[in-house]
């Protein structure tokens, strides 16, 4: 299951980007993130899709799309992810979403993440 320090971080992007619309979402995650070298983050959750809060279609996802990723726009990730999409290239896109997208997050701010889907 997701453990606190995940949720919070995902309460306070998610509430960040609401309240402030404009502001880049790397800026957003920056200021999220300050001061929380070295946590692991456990993303899984039973009952959302791909059994994790960091999937690409959720709101934080797409906060971490926006981010991190220069390739393939939110949308896409989320299309690209979804249930209906073609199964081989969304295994595919959840490999990059793991390795590329997720491995600069965990670069820049030190952590070590789980339950991605």
């Amino acid at each position: 299951m997701s453990n606190p320090d995940s949720l919070a971080v995902i309460d306070a992007s998610v509430s960040l980007t609401r309240s402030h619309p404009s502001a880049p979402a790397l800026d957003v995650l920056d200021l999220v993130m300050k001061g929380r070298q070295g946590q692991t983050l456990n993303f899984i959750e039973v009952g959302v899709r791909n059994c994790s809060l960091a999937a690409p279609s959720s709101d934080f996802g797409q906060l971490v799309a926006r981010a991190f990723d220069t390739a393939m726009s939110p949308a896409e990730w989320a299309a690209f992810t979804a249930p209906t999409a073609d199964p081989m290239l969304r295994d595919a896109c959840l490999d990059v979403w793991r390795d590329e997208v997720f491995g600069r997050f965990c670069a820049r701010y030190g952590v070590t993440v789980q339950g991605l889907p």
